[in-house]
């Protein structure tokens, strides 16, 4: 369902998208984000962002790489203007589908409960406008993002969002790599709350780190973390 939905939404686009000239930039993206081909498509938009025109290609693109490339708060904005403005005309649910469901696991992931409480109601107002959908989908869409609400305040109560204290770095030699015998990752020293810890760099971590040891938390001032081993 997910991929014929995707494949409906290329296929309007393509019907949207026309250009004079051979390679049309906005229809070039539009090809390229279903690959999730993420590297290649942030440099072909920084490459081509001048001539990318068409408002949606451009919101797409935003809410697509946002989480890709740490941009989060840019992500939801932008999947929150795809909802608003709903510039294809979608019908309800593939609108909430496309882009609702992902925004809201975006806020839990970077524990913005409090806005993810307030697009769930927004879409759920626009469910409940909705007069072409059965009674029974709009009330499972409903139902299903009332649901997510109190996933959401579980999350705040459970996991609160951590103050963060930002570290400033004055330049490349304040960052000491330290040899790995074991040739598995990269290790560094770095200031945690002014105190030097060795630290590991992990590329496949999406939106934070972990701390393995409670005394070593404890001892920068981390307060409020996910459990730790």
């Amino acid at each position: 369902m997910k991929h014929l939905k995707l494949l409906f939404l290329i296929l309007v686009l393509n019907s949207i998208i026309v250009g004079a000239q051979s390679v049309n930039p906005n229809q070039a993206l539009v090809d390229l984000i279903p690959s999730k081909k993420w590297f290649e498509i942030e440099n072909y938009y920084q490459q081509h962002k001048d001539s990318i025109d068409n408002e949606f290609v451009k919101l797409w693109y935003l809410a697509e790489t946002g989480s890709v490339f740490n941009r989060p708060f840019e992500a939801i904005d932008a999947y929150e203007q795809l909802i608003d403005k709903n510039l294809l005309e979608m019908d309800m649910p593939t609108l909430t589908y496309l882009f609702g469901q992902p925004v809201l696991q975006l806020c839990a992931d970077v524990q913005e409960y409090v806005k993810g409480e307030e697009l769930c109601r927004k879409l759920m107002t626009i469910v409940q406008n909705d007069s072409i959908a059965e009674s029974d989908i709009r009330l499972s869409f409903i139902q299903g993002l009332t649901q997510v609400i109190e996933d959401l305040k579980l999350g705040a109560k459970n996991y609160p969002k951590p103050e963060i204290i930002k570290n400033e770095v004055d330049g490349a030699e304040d960052i000491k790599l330290i040899p790995n015998k074991s040739g598995n990752g990269i290790l560094f020293n770095a200031k945690w709350n002014g105190i030097d810890l060795r630290t590991y760099f992990d590329t496949g971590v999406t939106y934070g780190g972990y701390i393995r040891n409670r005394e070593i938390a404890e001892r920068i001032g981390v307060n409020s973390i996910r459990p730790i081993l």
